[in-house]
């Protein structure tokens, strides 16, 4: 059994996993650069796998196991640590607007039925669902918006307070004789023959028998798998003190737009959904937006005073599924890629991949949640291994098949696919229309370009943003020219801008 786990990352899903293993004896220790910058810290805490109306039955089943847990798993916490969660077992209103469609109560309500099967026949990929005409809704929950003409009702979604549950998983974490090593940045997966043998830190090289990443958005700076980044900014407002009662006693659900009450007050609005990569900070135009959506769907709360801003990072695969399991070195597990569901998902998860790291026991679900689902061509030789070599012999005859599989296979970059993996350079040529021959003649859907010889007009360089079709061309600036650091991150800046502008 291993009694030595290394988790990567700081988060809800890695703090879960940390308190499952050490309760069934590991040695674990959790390696994280800020536990406050990923996505656990900047949710609203929303258990929702009703309202988000998933469609895959497998993350439809995943989600409704474990939103069983929930109740259990916090009545644990908060006996052992004293904190409470704010788990809240509240359901969800999900308002529908009359612009977005006039019929889809008759029409919606007959289909969910259908699709979700039998209300009083309650299974573990479905949960019961109700339609609510105007006059029901409006007077469930008073105070929405006139343009509500009805809206789904999910009872048995529920929410938690992340911040405190994160607290707690922290708390007891410490408690029980996790070690944690904060303020310490992850810098690469050392690897040898399927195995990782360290993991190498600002603070030296680590090791471990086993290993877990669930690094969330930063996932993808060690190891390829397609996940990145999603920005999410969001904002509380409070409700007055001379407000007598809490007026909204339900989270609501609407089109783009979700709002949180709180038991202490606070109302959680979020969340904007923003392919920005890790740009930072809030800005005027997403937190507008968020109050404009808010204030359409339950008008009183525009007197509300504000009272913090923040945005988080999520991480999203292609698929919007998370990432769980083995992976390709024998004693390295995966969990990351929860996107909007990490809270809903942390006991579930922590619950299988204890089963699966300490007893070798594989839930059947999780083959469903595999990283080889983004891989579009098998390899006799395992993906970024060392193959074991006997002979020169077999180890030229291991390359060759590794290139010659390699060439055949799609490129995936941060989850896009590219056919070719050729890149070319767009600078050196004689003229502008060699370069556009030798990309065409090249079949290549990568090019890089010097962003300063651009700037400044360098021989070669002009008219450089006309002259490609950047519709089927994919450009990679980089900082070639640049003398200093400071003038290197400015210029990578201006890349991704210049990028942005090409669409």
């Amino acid at each position: 059994m291993t009694s030595d786990v290394l988790i990567i990352g700081g988060g809800v899903i890695s703090m879960a996993i940390a308190i499952e293993l050490k309760l069934r004896g590991a040695k674990v220790t959790v390696v994280s650069r800020d536990i406050h910058a990923g996505a656990t810290h900047a949710a609203a805490g929303m258990l929702a796998p009703g309202a988000e109306r998933i469609s895959d039955e497998a993350m439809q089943e995943l989600c409704m196991r474990s939103l069983y847990l929930y109740p259990d798993w916090t009545r644990k916490l908060e006996e052992f640590t004293s904190i409470n969660t704010g788990y809240w077992s509240c359901g969800i209103l999900a308002p529908v607007y009359q612009d977005e469609t006039t019929e889809q109560g008759e029409k919606g309500a007959k289909q969910e039925k259908s699709e979700r099967g039998k209300e009083t026949s309650l299974t573990h990929s479905s949960s019961p669902t109700y339609w609510l005409e105007k006059e029901a809704i409006h007077q469930y929950q008073p105070g929405l918006g006139e343009e509500v003409v009805g809206g789904w009702w999910y009872p048995e979604d529920a929410q938690v307070d992340n911040r405190a549950l994160v607290q707690a998983l922290l708390t007891a974490a410490k408690s029980l004789g996790v070690e944690f090593k904060e303020g310490i940045v992850v810098e690469g997966i050392q690897q040898q023959q399927r195995q990782v043998v360290g993991v190498q830190t600002s603070a030296g090289v680590l090791h471990a028998q086993h290993y877990v990443l669930a690094a969330g958005a930063w996932s993808n700076s060690l190891f390829p798998f397609p996940v990145r980044p999603v920005k999410g900014q969001m904002l509380s407002v409070k409700v007055p003190e001379f407000v007598p009662d809490l007026s909204l006693t339900r989270v609501l659900f609407g089109e783009e737009i979700y709002i949180v009450p709180r038991r202490d007050r606070r109302i959680i609005i979020g969340a904007t959904v923003e392919d920005v990569g890790f740009t930072p900070h809030n800005t005027p135009a997403g937190i507008q937006t968020l109050l404009q959506r808010a204030i359409r769907l339950f008008p009183q709360i525009h007197n509300y005073p504000i009272q913090e801003l923040w945005w988080g990072f999520r991480p999203a695969t292609p698929d919007e599924l998370p990432i769980l399991g083995t992976s390709p070195c024998e004693n390295l597990t995966i969990a990351t890629g929860h996107y909007r569901n990490g809270i809903l998902l942390a006991p579930i998860t922590a619950r299988l991949l204890a089963d699966l790291i300490l007893e070798q026991k594989t839930d059947p679900l999780l083959s469903h949640f595999h990283y080889s689902r983004f891989h579009t061509k098998s390899s006799t030789t395992p993906m970024l291994t060392y193959p074991t070599l006997k002979t020169q012999n077999s180890e030229t005859a291991a390359r060759n098949l590794e290139l010659s599989t390699l060439e055949d296979s799609p490129l995936q970059i941060a989850g896009k696919t590219f056919q070719s993996r050729l890149m070319t350079g767009t600078g050196k040529y004689r003229s502008i229309e060699e370069m556009q021959q030798s990309v065409v003649k090249s079949g290549c859907q990568i090019v890089t370009v010097a962003v300063r010889r651009v700037q400044t007009n360098a021989p070669g360089h002009e008219g450089l943003a006309e002259a490609l079709d950047w519709t089927k061309i994919w450009m990679l600036p980089n900082t070639a020219g640049c003398q200093t650091a400071e003038e290197a991150i400015r210029v990578a800046r201006l890349g991704r801008e210049m990028a942005k502008l090409l669409g």
